[in-house]
C-alpha cells in the first residue's frame, strides 16, 4: 500500500499517547538526573488572540527542530510553552465582544472586564495546544507558562522591585505615541511596527514678527493641530535666508525653498529684497498665530515665541534592513532639525507634541505644553475647539487661519503614519505622565552581550539588533493607564513617598487587610488594596499596569516563577530562543534589557530569527484581505510532515510564498524513501538466512571488519561514507541553526545517493546468494538506522512509521543522535561517484532535450576530454567503463579526445590599460594571425607602435557546433548518439515489455517475491531474451 500521510499520523499519535513518549521525552527532571545535560529553549509567548497562523507554525516547527536535536544529543531540553495573555491585544477582542467603545466604560466595572479577558484566554489555549501536538511539537504536552498567572505576575513584581532598587526607574512627562482609541501610551516599537499610508494637511503659514508690519516667517506643517502649543520656531544657522515680498507682504523663507514653494504654490510673483545668513534669525520674536488660552499663557514665558536655531540630531540609520542583510556598514546620520528638502526652511516647534521638538526645547530650556484628553481631544486650553478630537478639528483651524491672513497656501499630502498595532488607529504623539525605565546607561552593555555573548542566525539579525539598539528611545514607557496587564507593584501615600512590594509574602505582610491563600493579582482586586509605610501612612494602588513587553520580556525567569522556585538555578538563561524578524524590536530587545538591567547577563545564548511567511503572490496574509491560511487546513489536507518539510526547505530568514501546490509536492520524495524501506523489508523477508537481532546489534563493528575486504564493494563504501559524512554536516548545520541546509541535505541522500545510486547498484547483486544479502541488508540497516534517527527531526511521523517499519518497536524518538565514524568517511569514493552523477545527469539532460525515454537504451554515449584534461578523472571513466554503461543504458560507450573549433581572442582586461585607444587593431590582427599564440610572448607593430602580447593577453575559447546532443562543459564533453540501428530498436521494445510486465504486477497487488507465470508470443528476436525478462520481472522459469 502506498504511505499515507493522514492516516498514518493518526495512528503515530495514538501510538505516542498510549506509549507516552512525549511525557517521557519532556520530563525534564528526569532526564535531567539521567544524562546531567541541559538546553533551556524558552518559547516566545504568542498571543492567545485568535488561531495561529504560519508564521506561528514556522517558528514552532523550528524550535521543534532543534529542541529535539538536542534532545536525542542527550540533553534534558526544556520544553515548555509560553503565552502572552495581557494587553491591548487581548483587551481590544473583549471589546469588541462586549461592544464597549472607551476606556471609561470598562472603568465602570473593571471586575467584569477582567473576567471577560480570563475567559477569552482561556478559550485560546483550547486552539493552541492541540496545533502543537499535530505538528508533533513535544511543547503540546506540557503545561504552559501563562503571562497572567499569580507565578508570573509574583516573578514580574520580583523583577519590577530591582529596577526599582538600582534606580532605574523614573515618573516623567514626556511626548509619546499615544494611541486616541486605546487611550494608551505605546512604546518605541508598537509605534514602528505598523504603518499605512495616510492623507494629512499640507499648508504654509504665516507668523507674524513682532513690532514689524506685515512681515511674517513662513512656516510648513502637517499637523495644524498642533500649532496650539506652537512654543518656537527653528531655523538652520548655516543656510541662507531671503525677504521676499509677495504683493503687500513680506515673507521669510530658506532661500533654497523659494521656487519649490512659488511652483507648488503656483505663485511666482515675488521679489527677494534681502539675503542673510540663518543664524541672523535667532533670538527674533514673533505673535502666536491662534489666539487661545494656551498660547496666551505661553506668552508670559520669555523664552516663548522666538526663533532658535537648529542643532544636529541623531534622526537615523543611513542604511537599513536591505543593507543589514547585505552586511552594509551602517553609518549614523546626525543632521540638523531643519533641512532644504521640504518645506520652508523654518520649522514650528511644538515639544509636547514630537520627540524631537522636545530635544529641541530640552536644549533651549523651552516649555513643553499638550492641551489634549487621553482621547487627544482639546481641553479648555483650546478653547475654540474644545471636546473636538484633534485630526478632525484640522480642517476648521485651516479655515480659521485663512479667515485671519495666516495661511500663505493649503494642499494635501500622503505619506506613511504610524498607527496603533492593534487597532489600527493613527497615532497622536502628546506629552503623557509616565513610568520610565532608563535605557541609555544599560545600552553599552547590551551591545556587548548582543556581540560577544549570543551567535545570531542568520549574521544579519545581529546587525538589525544593534542598529535598533542604537536607535531605540532612551526611556521606555513602561506604565499603561489600562485594566488587563500585571498591575505595577507600587504604591504611594498622599504626600508622594512609595513603596514598592516584590512579592506576594510581602504584600500579605504590609496589606492592612488579611488576604486570602488564592489571591488574584490582577488590577481589580490589588487597587483595593492598601498598605502601610514605614511611617505609618496609608498607601495606595498607583493604578497602574506594566507594559506588556515588560511581561515577555521576563519571561526567561518569570515563566520558572524565579526567584520563589528553585528551577532557574539549574537551566538558567536560555539556550536557544527563535522568533520571527519582527522581534528585533520587540521581544528580543525587551529581554536583553530586562535581563542586563537586573542580572547583567545577556537574555540568551542562541537566536534564530525567521522572516514572515507571505501568500503565494508575496502579500501580507490578513483575514481582512481573505488571504490567510490556517494552518490546521493544511494539516487536515496534506498531513504535518509534509508542511513541516515545506516551511524548512528555505532558510528561515527568506520570506515563503506559500504555496500548497509546491507543498503537495513533497511526498514524492516521502513516497521514495518509502519504497527504499519496502525493498529492504522485502529482502529481509525473502532472506532465508535471516539477520537476527544480535547481528544488528553488532552491525558497527562488522561494517569496520569489513571495510577494507572484498565482502564490501565499491557501493556499499559508498554509500556508508555518504551516510557519515552526512551525519557529520547535519550536526553541524543544527548547531549553526540552518535547519534548511541540514534538510536538504537528508533528503537528497535519501532520494539520490540511496535511492538512485545505491538501491540500484544492488538490485542484482541482492539476488546473487545468501552472503551478498547478508551484507547488503547489513550495510542497509546500518544506513536506515541512522538516517531515519536525521530525519526525526523534520518529519516525526514519517520517522516513527519507517522505523516500525525496519524492525524497531522502540519509539525513534526516544533514540540518540547518531555520531558519525570518520574510519568509514571515503572522500576519493564519494568524489567518484560525483562523476558518475554528473555523467548520468547530463546524458538524461540530453535524452531529454531529445525526447528519448530513460528506459530506451541508446546507441552510443561518447565522452570527450581535452588533452590537457583532468588525466584522473579520465582514468577513472575508463576504470568504470562498464558502470558507466550500464547506469547510461547505452549499448556502447567511447572516450575519446573533445574535437572543437577555437576561437581566438584578446583579453580586454590585461591590454586594455595599456592599448586602450588600439584594441580593436590589436584584435583584428590577432584573429588574422591565430598561429602567434604559438609565439607568445611577443612583439607585434600596429599603427607605428610596438605592443608586447604576453601569455594572459590572448585567450582560446572552444566554439562548439550548437548540437542539442552534445553537452558541453570545461571538464568534459558529453555527446550521446540518436542513431536507431535494429539492435537499439529491440532493446527498446525489449524495455518497454519488461514495463508492461511491472504494470500488470503492481495491478495486481503483488510483491516482489510472488513468481508468476509467463508466457511470451512476440517476434523472433525475444527468444533470446526470454530468461533475462523472466529473471526482470520475477517470472518462474
Amino acid at each position: 500500500m502506498p504511505y499515507n500521510p493522514l492516516k498514518t499520523e493518526k495512528e503515530i499519535l495514538n501510538f505516542w499517547e498510549k506509549e507516552q513518549i512525549p511525557q517521557k521525552i519532556t520530563d525534564f527532571q528526569a532526564n535531567f538526573v539521567r544524562t546531567g545535560r541541559k538546553f533551556y529553549v524558552l518559547d516566545g509567548p504568542p498571543f492567545l488572540t485568535g488561531v495561529p497562523h504560519l508564521g506561528h507554525t514556522l517558528t514552532s516547527t523550528l524550535k521543534d527542530v532543534i529542541s529535539k536535536f538536542k534532545q536525542m544529543q542527550g540533553y534534558a531540553v526544556w520544553w515548555q510553552p509560553g503565552f502572552d495573555t495581557h494587553g491591548l491585544p487581548i483587551e481590544v477582542k473583549v471589546e469588541e465582544k462586549l461592544a464597549i467603545h472607551s476606556k471609561q466604560e470598562i472603568r465602570k466595572n473593571v471586575s467584569a472586564f477582567i473576567a471577560e479577558c480570563q475567559e477569552y484566554t482561556n478559550h485560546g489555549l483550547e486552539v493552541w495546544s492541540p496545533l502543537y501536538k499535530k505538528l508533533a511539537c513535544w511543547r503540546g504536552w506540557k503545561q504552559p507558562y501563562l503571562t497572567k498567572s499569580n507565578e508570573f505576575i509574583e516573578s514580574a513584581w520580583w523583577t519590577f522591585k530591582q529596577l526599582y532598587n538600582k534606580d532605574l526607574l523614573r515618573w516623567g512627562e514626556k511626548p509619546v505615541w499615544w494611541c486616541p482609541r486605546c487611550q494608551t501610551v505605546l512604546t518605541g516599537y508598537e509605534s514602528t511596527d505598523a504603518y499605512r499610508d495616510k492623507t494629512d494637511p499640507s499648508i504654509y503659514i504665516k507668523f507674524p514678527i513682532v513690532n514689524k508690519k506685515n512681515e511674517f516667517l513662513l512656516v510648513w506643517t502637517t499637523t495644524p493641530w498642533t500649532l496650539a502649543a506652537n512654543v518656537a520656531i527653528i531655523a538652520h544657522p548655516d543656510e541662507i535666508y531671503i525677504k521676499a515680498k509677495y504683493d503687500d507682504e513680506i515673507l521669510i523663507l530658506a532661500k533654497k525653498r523659494i521656487e519649490p514653494i512659488a511652483e507648488e504654490s503656483k505663485n511666482t510673483n515675488y521679489e527677494i529684497l534681502e539675503e542673510f545668513i540663518g543664524k541672523n534669525l535667532d533670538g527674533l520674536e514673533y505673535l502666536p498665530i491662534i489666539d487661545c488660552n494656551q498660547q496666551r499663557e505661553l506668552s508670559k514665558n520669555l523664552k516663548t515665541h522666538k526663533v532658535y536655531l537648529s542643532i544636529p540630531l541623531l534622526k537615523q540609520k543611513a542604511a537599513g534592513k536591505i543593507a543589514a542583510k547585505k552586511e552594509i556598514e551602517q553609518e549614523i546620520d546626525f543632521s540638523h532639525v531643519v533641512d532644504m528638502e521640504t518645506g520652508s526652511g523654518l520649522v514650528h516647534c511644538a515639544p509636547g507634541h514630537g520627540d524631537v521638538d522636545a530635544k529641541i526645547g530640552k536644549h533651549y530650556g523651552l516649555l513643553s505644553v499638550s492641551p489634549l484628553d487621553d482621547e487627544c481631544k482639546f481641553t479648555e486650553k483650546v478653547e475654540q475647539w474644545r471636546g473636538v478630537f484633534v485630526k478632525d478639528a484640522d480642517k476648521s483651524i485651516i479655515e480659521h487661519l485663512d479667515k485671519n491672513n495666516k495661511l500663505f497656501f493649503s494642499t494635501t499630502i500622503t505619506h506613511s503614519y504610524p498607527v496603533c498595532w492593534r487597532c489600527k488607529t493613527p497615532l497622536i504623539t502628546r506629552l503623557s505622565n509616565q513610568l520610565f525605565l532608563n535605557i541609555s546607561s544599560l545600552k553599552p552593555k547590551m551591545k556587548k552581550f548582543a556581540k560577544e555573548e549570543v551567535y545570531w542566525s542568520p549574521k544579519f539579525a545581529e546587525t538589525q539588533f544593534l542598529n535598533w539598539i542604537d536607535e531605540a528611545d532612551n526611556d521606555w514607557p513602561i506604565s499603561r493607564d489600562r485594566v488587563w496587564g500585571i498591575p505595577i507593584p507600587l504604591w504611594k501615600d498622599e504626600d508622594g513617598n512609595e513603596e514598592v512590594i516584590g512579592s506576594i509574602k510581602e504584600l500579605k505582610e504590609k496589606s492592612t487587610e488579611n488576604l486570602p491563600e488564592n489571591l488574584d493579582l490582577h488590577l481589580n482586586r490589588i487597587s483595593s488594596i492598601k498598605i502601610k509605610s514605614k511611617s505609618g501612612k496609608e498607601m495606595k494602588h498607583c493604578g497602574y499596569t506594566l507594559d506588556v513587553w515588560f511581561d515577555s520580556g521576563s519571561a526567561g525567569w518569570a515563566s520558572l516563577h524565579y526567584p520563589f522556585s528553585n528551577i532557574k538555578e539549574q537551566i538558567n538563561t536560555p539556550d536557544f530562543i527563535a522568533e520571527g524578524e519582527d522581534q528585533i524590536r520587540g521581544w528580543f530587545y525587551s529581554q536583553m534589557v530586562l535581563s542586563t538591567a537586573v542580572f547583567d547577563q545577556p537574555a540568551y545564548k542562541k537566536c534564530l530569527m525567521s522572516a514572515f511567511v507571505l501568500d503565494e503572490k508575496g502579500e501580507k496574509m490578513s483575514k481582512s484581505l481573505g488571504n490567510g491560511v490556517d494552518p490546521q487546513d493544511v494539516i487536515h489536507k496534506y498531513g504535518s510532515d509534509l508542511l513541516r518539510l515545506y516551511l524548512l526547505w528555505d532558510a528561515p530568514w527568506d520570506r515563503l510564498k506559500f504555496n500548497t501546490k509546491i507543498l503537495s509536492k513533497g511526498i514524492k520524495n516521502i513516497i521514495i524513501i518509502d519504497n527504499i524501506l519496502n525493498f529492504y523489508k522485502t529482502y529481509c523477508e525473502k532472506n532465508t538466512g535471516k539477520i537476527n537481532s544480535d547481528d544488528l546489534k553488532k552491525e558497527d563493528k562488522y561494517i569496520l571488519s569489513k571495510i577494507n575486504s572484498d565482502d564490501l564493494k565499491k557501493e556499499d563504501k559508498y554509500i556508508l561514507s555518504k551516510i557519515n559524512n552526512l551525519i557529520k554536516s547535519t550536526t553541524q548545520d543544527l548547531e549553526d541553526l540552518q535547519p534548511h541546509l541540514a534538510i536538504k541535505k537528508i533528503i537528497n541522500f535519501g532520494v539520490n545517493d540511496l535511492s538512485r545510486n545505491y538501491i540500484k547498484a544492488i538490485r542484482e547483486r541482492i539476488k546473487e546468494n545468501k552472503k551478498e544479502k547478508n551484507n547488503i541488508l547489513l550495510v542497509l540497516y546500518y544506513v536506515l538506522d541512522r538516517y531515519l534517527r536525521l530525519m526525526a527531526l523534520f518529519v516525526p511521523f514519517f520517522a516513527e512509521y519507517c522505523w516500525n517499519q525496519i524492525g524497531k518497536t522502540e519509539s525513534i524518538h526516544l533514540q540518540t543522535w547518531p555520531i558519525f565514524n570518520n574510519t568509514l568517511i571515503n572522500n576519493q569514493i564519494e568524489q567518484t561517484y560525483e562523476l558518475f552523477e554528473e555523467i548520468q545527469e547530463r546524458a538524461n539532460f540530453l535524452r531529454n532535450e531529445n525526447k528519448l525515454s530513460l528506459r530506451w537504451p541508446i546507441e552510443k554515449l561518447t565522452i570527450e576530454f581535452s588533452k590537457q584534461g583532468d588525466k584522473q578523472m579520465r582514468a577513472l571513466v575508463e576504470e568504470n567503463r562498464d558502470k558507466i554503461k550500464k547506469d547510461g543504458n547505452t549499448i556502447n560507450i567511447e572516450i575519446v579526445e573533445k574535437e572543437t573549433e577555437k576561437d581566438i581572442m584578446i583579453n580586454y582586461k590585461t591590454l586594455g590599460n595599456k592599448y586602450r585607444e588600439l584594441l580593436k587593431k590589436i584584435e583584428e590582427y590577432v584573429k588574422s594571425n591565430p598561429k602567434i599564440i604559438e609565439k607568445l610572448p611577443t612583439t607585434i607593430e600596429i599603427e607605428g607602435q610596438d605592443i608586447t602580447l604576453e601569455t594572459d593577453d590572448i585567450i582560446l575559447r572552444s566554439v562548439p557546433v550548437k548540437d542539442k546532443t552534445l553537452s558541453i562543459k570545461d571538464n568534459f564533453n558529453l555527446r550521446i548518439s540518436t542513431k536507431e540501428t535494429d539492435e537499439v530498436k529491440e532493446l527498446r521494445l525489449l524495455a518497454e515489455l519488461k514495463r508492461a510486465i511491472q504494470i500488470n504486477r503492481k495491478d495486481a497487488n503483488l510483491n516482489i517475491t510472488n513468481k508468476i507465470n509467463l508466457k511470451i508470443k512476440g517476434p523472433n528476436f525475444l527468444k533470446k531474451f526470454e530468461n533475462e525478462i523472466k529473471d526482470a520481472v520475477g517470472a518462474k522459469d
